[in-house]
C-alpha cells in the first residue's frame, strides 16, 4: 500500500508524491493533462511516476499494478472521508 510510504518520504524530502499519483489518477494516467493540472514539466511529471515505481516496486505498464494503486487510493480517501463525517470537528 502506498499511503504509508509517502507521507513520510514526502515530509522527509519536500516531495508531493502521493498527490501527484492522486492527481494521476484524476487525470487518467495522462501525462500531459496531469502535468498541466500540476503546472510541472511533463518531464518532471515521469520523474515523479518513476520514482513512486521505484519506491513501491510497481509498474505503471503492468495493468494489475494500476489497478490495485487506483483501488488502495480510493479506500484511503474514502477511510479518510469515512473517520471525518464520523469525527466532526
Amino acid at each position: 500500500m502506498p499511503r504509508p510510504v509517502f507521507p513520510e518520504y514526502d515530509r522527509k524530502h519536500s516531495s508531493d508524491l502521493y498527490f501527484t499519483l492522486e492527481s494521476f489518477f484524476s487525470n487518467e494516467l495522462s501525462y500531459k493533462l496531469t502535468s498541466e493540472k500540476l503546472f510541472i514539466y511533463v518531464n518532471t511529471l515521469h520523474a515523479r511516476i518513476s520514482k513512486i515505481e521505484h519506491l513501491i516496486h510497481v509498474s505503471f505498464s503492468n495493468l494489475d499494478s494500476i489497478i490495485g494503486l487506483r483501488l488502495t487510493i480510493l479506500l484511503n480517501q474514502f477511510d479518510y472521508f469515512s473517520h471525518y463525517r464520523s469525527h466532526p470537528a
